[in-house]
């Protein structure tokens, strides 16, 4: 025959749990209290008052990737890498919607390899090239 009393028991101790996570539940939000340095306030509060976001990332490889990063109404296009960023360009934040995978910038669609070489100084265009006076 099955004892009443253990069952209880244990039933009226998960119900003072479940009343004391609902009780802490209710003064967190009550007294709107955040972590320390403000992290995931805005999931909780629900406003989105950030300055520094990061808009869109690819990854080239392990060790590399490019970064759209908009921090107060600017964006700059940033490359990654294990020693340093550096800056590609920056431009004014648009709003405007987003497009397509597919669809072309400007009405043409240009290899990645020769966006980087237009965008970046001599010799980082191809940094895999060897150089004219290296030897084997």
């Amino acid at each position: 025959m099955i004892e009443f009393a253990p069952v209880l028991r244990m039933l009226g101790a998960l119900g003072i749990v479940l009343g004391l996570l609902w009780a802490a539940l209710w003064v967190v939000r009550r007294y709107r209290i955040t972590l320390p340095g403000g992290l995931a306030s805005s999931a909780w509060s629900g406003r989105n008052d950030r300055r520094l976001e990061i808009v869109e990332r690819l990854s080239l490889d392990q060790k590399r990737s490019v970064i759209i990063l908009r921090a107060d109404e600017r964006e700059y296009l940033l490359t990654l890498a294990g020693d340093g960023a550096v800056l590609l360009d920056s431009s004014e934040a648009s709003e405007a919607p987003q497009r397509e995978r597919d669809e072309p910038v400007g009405g043409a669609v240009i290899p990645f390899r020769q966006f980087l070489a237009k965008a970046m100084p001599d010799g980082m265009a191809n940094p895999l090239r060897r150089r004219a006076g290296a030897t084997k």
